[in-house]
């Protein structure tokens, strides 16, 4: 028997809907599922399956299910922040270029 298995994704902070965002489902490491038209799932009820939700700017989040009936797997993902450092030299002066 087959089960229908939505996914909603959103924003953990603002709790936003995400559009865009990538969903891979797999059945093993290998088999990949391909979603039906209306973006769910038909997956096989009492077997493992792998998932994978990405979205640009943000961190990848990762689980599984074994679907017992139709349901809708709710993630949030968080948002990536990227740390920019700048080294100064000791003395604090800004570096100069001389010609000989």
């Amino acid at each position: 028997m087959m089960q229908n298995i939505r996914f909603s994704v959103k924003d953990k902070a603002s709790g936003a809907e995400i559009s865009g965002a990538s969903i891979k489902v797999k059945k093993g490491y290998y088999t990949t599922i391909s979603p039906e038209s209306d973006g769910s799932y038909k997956l096989q009820k009492g077997v493992s399956y792998n998932w994978t939700v990405e979205a640009p700017n943000y961190k990848t989040a990762n689980g599984t299910i074994t679907p017992d009936e139709d349901t809708t797997i709710d993630v949030e993902l968080e948002k990536k922040y990227y740390q920019l450092r700048c080294n100064l030299p000791a003395n604090g002066r800004r570096y100069s270029h001389h010609k000989l």
